[in-house]
């Protein structure tokens, strides 16, 4: 009799024991009604009868048996989950190992999502109707050149602002920029940030304020009176969230204002980072704006919003508009606005998205792979669970149990896995969103709120498919021919039973861990690109210094003396190596600029060039003072003063541009239209203007001393050593200058580069982080699968080596076909990630989405955190003497 003929043989025999007990149970009940019904008076055929009705008769017994097989099937479960409780404890290495790989596979899933979430679906917070609101980019002509740049993005000037509000194409239009402004004055003043917004900011986007009113929110509402709208945050933090604030008046630049409302503390408005006051811009721009602002149309500084009309779309909006700015007449300056272009009010979903948010979705792709790492993981430690015990399973259907039984047996040792991992997961969300945080805070934030509903959903949906996957797998292996073959002869042989499965998430494994480290060396090596870029600037020994004045707070005599004093003060500081002045920070400021020279004219040089370089303005000793490894020549010195020889300093693209295949230092060139000679005396060789990574920006500096109405703006501050222990000690320094000074700015350079650094430093950093998870998981299951093959082949080792087989042959035979699968999916892994990475390109800092180096380390490291793995357990059964080995069996 083979093995299911054995099998149906025990159910029938158990069925027929089953319905002749329940035969018994039921005439056993009969007959106890009726001898009830017979003392009580009744005759044996009236007593039947009644008995009969008491008891309900066949069908409602058979009813009463249902009723009571659905309340067993309840118990049966709890039974069951019990049980599985108590195995789970009884093998704590076991239920460790897969706890903690589900905890951690959700739960890095449940913290991308968390991230996605915050970047591409949730709207601001408190914006009513988010989806009736859209920013406004123009698109502008060249009116002197007759270039046209439509379909380039740009911010508005003002007049084509005004121009777009009037039109009537929204429903309402507000106009913002953002702003460092000074808050209060001394040692107390602060620095915070501000919006500087249109009347009818805050009715277009329908926020409501906490406590006081919003300036603008009625139609005829004249802003006036100097109001200002707080932040909750800077509510509590400055005001001790006193309620009577509102009505004061604080000092903000140079201005005084009341305090009118109080704005949500999470409203971010249309920017990713709160702001902590918001100021109208008609009072505002005496100090924070430049003096023909509401005129210049020439100048794109001022970002655009639009609430879009009731049951009309973007693009219906976006071509009426267009239309119309198309028709006006502008004689107003260069650039003349030709439309706009609509764009979703959670920038991400646009066309322009930053590099944060594409690394944000690989970073999404990744989790999902640990996820699945994580369930192959996980599966195979199933099976390799149900074979060990597929002797007690085979005993189980051999006394009667059901395969259904058997089955939810099995379902309720991995919902027993699931419940703590998915608690677990919860914490591993946690902990990864405060890491996260320490890399793109300040670009993207998080959702404050750790266990919102959608967390947890997404965390019950993320279990609920990996309970399905690791059931679907590990069940697939328990099947009644395989069990009851485990009571017969050479059972040990039908336990290797699942071994094609159990390899092949072996592979899938490895080549997921291949991708995960590819990817993540391919950011590292990006990183590591942006890190060795030359911008001229010693980054983590220089700091720049700035008061933020407002404009017309002081004169420039009044400002050079501040800046000379506070210059004094810092030199005198143990910490301070050396200091200097200039107009303004000069790597991400300055104006526009053509030079030329006496063979090549102005119309030469740049015409049609499409673009032209920049001009900023630096003290003595400026570039010595900022640590430039790779300048040449020599410095501005206090000799280069008005009425010295003029002199210039250039950039290496500008030195290129100018004087291409020669030498520029001691050169002539001529700035402005004017025919006298600056001379170059030195020539930087790094590059940083206004962006660290624009690399072909072109830069001259002149003297401060020799340029007409040079006022200083920043005090470049060299210290001993790493900047960062001394920020506060410099900031308390210059403040000290005065005593009604506004707010001191102390930054350090590689501050001021962080967030263009961030991308490849998130990639680097969380790329890395899932891979090595991923790896340890993957390293995990194949320790698993070799050391339970050495456990189901312990004799025959023993017999091998008895017999005097060497240790390199038994782990080739042993473990050869681990190794092999991870060598499968190694090439399997490889294939797939240079398919692949083609769509990395465009997050990658020079390096190749296919490079062949990064390919190999990737596949070294894999290799050999697989030998580990697989020598480990070997060497462990290696070390058993043969006569125990073969006792143990």
């Amino acid at each position: 009799m083979n093995g299911h003929a054995l099998l149906a043989r025990l159910r029938l025999l158990v069925r027929r024991d089953a319905e002749s007990r329940m035969d018994a149970e039921f005439r056993f009940h009969m007959e106890m009604a009726m001898e009830k019904h017979i003392r009580e008076g009744s005759s044996p055929e009236e007593a039947r009868r009644r008995a009969a009705v008491d008891f309900g008769g066949a069908e409602s017994h058979r009813e009463s048996m249902r009723d009571g097989r659905s309340l067993a099937w309840v118990e049966s479960w709890a039974r069951e989950l019990r049980l599985a409780g108590r195995t789970l404890l009884r093998y704590p290495g076991f239920s460790v190992v897969a706890v903690a790989t589900l905890a951690i596979g959700i739960g890095v899933n449940a913290a991308m999502f968390g991230l996605i979430d915050a970047l591409l679906f949730r709207p601001p917070a408190h914006v009513a109707a988010p989806e009736r609101v859209v920013r406004v980019q123009f698109t502008s002509e060249d009116a002197k050149r007759g270039e046209n740049t439509s379909g380039a993005w740009y911010a508005a000037n003002y007049p084509a602002y005004e121009d777009l509000a009037r039109s009537g194409v929204f429903e309402s239009v507000a106009g913002y920029n953002d702003a460092k402004v000074s808050l209060g004055r001394g040692a107390e003043a602060q620095e915070v940030s501000a919006m500087i917004v249109t009347p009818g900011f805050f009715r277009m986007l329908g926020v409501r304020p906490v406590q006081g009113t919003f300036f603008g929110m009625a139609p005829g509402d004249t802003v006036g009176a100097n109001r200002v709208v707080i932040s909750e945050g800077l509510w509590n933090r400055q005001f001790g969230g006193d309620p009577q604030v509102i009505g004061s008046s604080v000092v903000i630049g140079s201005s005084s204002y009341t305090v009118a409302g109080i704005a949500p503390g999470d409203f971010t408005a249309l920017q990713d980072d709160a702001a902590d006051v918001w100021l109208p811009m008609d009072e505002a721009a005496g100090g924070y704006m430049f003096r023909d602002w509401k005129t210049n149309s020439g100048s794109f500084w001022l970002q655009a919003a639009g609430r879009l009309p009731p049951s009309v779309t973007a693009a219906s909006v976006q071509d009426r508009a267009s239309a119309l700015l198309s028709a006006m007449e502008y004689d107003r300056g260069e650039d003349v606005p030709t439309g706009i272009i609509t764009s979703p009010l959670v920038a991400s979903r646009g066309d322009q998205q930053s590099r944060e948010v594409k690394v944000s979705l690989w970073l999404a792709a990744v989790a999902s792979v640990v996820l699945l790492i994580a369930c192959a993981n996980i599966a195979n430690l199933m099976i390799a669970r149900n074979v060990a015990r597929g002797r007690e399973y085979a005993v189980r259907l051999s006394l009667g149990a059901s395969h259904w039984q058997l089955r939810r047996h099995l379902l309720a040792d991995i919902v027993a896995i699931a419940i703590p991992g998915m608690t677990a997961a919860i914490l591993v969300d946690y902990l990864i969103r405060r890491a996260m945080r320490a890399f793109i805070e300040a670009e993207v934030p998080l959702p404050a709120d750790m266990f919102d509903a959608r967390m947890l959903a997404f965390i019950g949906v993320g279990g609920a498919i990996t309970l399905l996957f690791v059931a679907a797998v590990s069940l697939s292996q328990v099947r009644p021919g395989r069990l009851v073959s485990a009571l017969m002869p050479r059972a040990a042989d039908s336990r290797r039973g699942g071994r094609w499965v159990r390899h092949s998430l072996v592979t899938v494994q490895s080549a997921l861990c291949v991708a995960l480290l590819f990817s993540a060396g391919l950011f590292a090596k990006s990183l590591s690109r942006v890190l060795a870029l030359d911008l001229g600037v010693d980054m983590d020994r220089t700091v720049q210094v700035s008061f933020n004045v407002a404009r017309g707070l002081r004169t420039n005599a009044e400002l050079q003396v501040l800046y000379d004093e506070a210059m004094a003060r810092v030199q005198q500081l143990p910490v301070v190596e050396r200091a200097a002045i200039a107009s303004a920070y000069p790597f991400q400021s300055g104006s526009g600029v053509g030079p030329f020279t006496a063979e090549r004219t102005e119309e030469e040089l740049w015409a049609g060039a499409g673009g032209s370089g920049f001009v900023s303005s630096v003290g003595a000793g400026f570039f010595e003072t900022v640590g430039a490894a790779t300048f040449t020549g020599r410095d501005f010195t206090d000799a280069d003063r008005a009425g010295a020889p003029l002199v210039v300093i250039l950039n290496t693209n500008m030195a290129r541009k100018l004087f291409p295949g020669g030498n520029a230092l001691g050169q002539c060139i001529f700035l402005y239209e004017t025919r006298e000679c600056h001379r170059v005396v030195g020539i930087l060789g790094g590059t940083w203007k206004l962006r660290a990574l624009m690399r072909d920006q072109m830069t001259v500096y002149l003297p401060l001393a020799q340029t007409a109405q040079g006022a200083p703006g920043s005090l470049l501050i060299r210290t001993r050593g790493d900047s960062r222990p001394h920020l506060a000690q410099l900031r308390t320094t210059v403040q000290s200058v005065a005593s009604d000074l506004p707010a001191v700015n102390v930054s350090r350079a590689s501050d001021l580069v962080a967030n263009e650094f961030r991308p490849w430093r998130l990639g680097a950093s969380l790329f890395g982080g899932f891979a090595m998870v991923a790896l340890v998981i993957a390293a995990v299951g194949l320790y698993g699968v070799v050391a339970f093959t050495m456990t189901l082949r312990m004799r025959e080792i023993g017999v091998r080596m008895a017999l005097g087989a060497r240790a390199a042959h038994i782990m080739r035979t042993v473990a050869g076909s681990g190794l092999a699968a991870v060598v499968v999916g190694l090439v399997l892994g490889s294939v797939g990630s240079l398919l692949a990475s083609r769509w990395m390109g465009d997050v990658l800092y020079e390096t190749s989405p296919r490079d062949p180096v990064v390919l190999g380390q990737t596949s070294l490291v894999l290799l050999a955190v697989a030998v580990i793995a697989v020598a480990v357990p070997v060497a462990r059964a290696l070390r058993l003497p043969p006569s125990d080995v073969l006792r143990s069996e």
